[in-house]
């Protein structure tokens, strides 16, 4: 919605103080907390792949909610200098300063927003490729499902079909979104006319839209991928 009223040339933020500071520290809470619990994801399926039985008792459901909870608890408190720091200027809600203005532009929004979730996602992922790879005993490969397909066996190549689109959907969705920061940081204080303004704002828009749909992606994927999940989904 702040969006589409951004679209008409109405934006709360320019003439509201407060809804400013709110929408800046909840909007950049969640997008961080959001990507943390993809990555605690891949995290936890590379603990549930480890064969020494010491890291996969990290992967219970009582140490999950303990990383949900500090994750999110961290962030409401690493995201509070945005209270302080954005703030209506001339009826434009931005920064009001320029170390803080720095710390978005470089470190969070270029290194935990972009790069970052891309490089975790693939060496977690590649980590578990490999531990699924790796020999098992004999009596785990005797084992055998429907077609005399192994167990396995299906849940390689569920993990390898789920890993490849989680790779092409980063790389399709994120990628815009990484080379808009760039552009921004690069041009930062270089004078735009009005044209070039436009067309900035139209590509910031759609590369965030970008980022918006590699989140929703995920549920796709899993659908797709896996056939017990779309067992339990029709059967719901």
């Amino acid at each position: 919605l702040p969006q589409i009223l951004t679209a008409f040339n109405i934006d709360p933020t320019n003439t509201s103080r407060v809804y400013c500071k709110l929408k800046f520290y909840f909007t950049l809470q969640f997008s961080l907390a959001s990507n943390t619990f993809i990555l605690l994801a891949a995290v936890n399926r590379w603990l549930c792949s480890c064969r020494n039985a010491r890291y996969r008792e990290w992967s219970t459901i009582k140490k999950t909610w303990i990383s949900v909870f500090i994750t999110t608890m961290s962030y409401i408190v690493i995201q509070a200098p945005s209270l302080i720091y954005y703030d209506n200027v001339n009826n434009k809600c931005s920064t009001i300063s320029t170390a803080f203005l720095y710390y978005l532009s470089y470190f969070q929004n270029l290194i935990q927003f972009a790069v970052l979730p891309i490089i975790l996602s693939v060496y977690f992922g590649v980590r578990t490729y490999k531990n699924l790879h790796q020999r098992t005993a004999p009596v785990v490969r005797a084992i055998t499902g429907r077609g005399g397909i192994s167990i396995r066996q299906r849940i390689e190549n569920q993990l390898t079909t789920m890993f490849l689109l989680q790779m092409c959907t980063e790389t399709l969705f994120v990628t815009p979104n990484l080379v808009q920061l760039i552009y921004s940081s690069i041009t930062m204080y270089v004078e735009k006319d009005l044209l070039r303004l436009a067309q900035e704002n139209l590509f910031t828009t759609i590369a965030r839209l970008t980022t918006y749909v590699n989140h929703a992606s995920r549920f796709y994927i899993y659908l797709i991928s896996s056939r017990e999940i779309r067992r339990i989904f029709i059967h719901k």
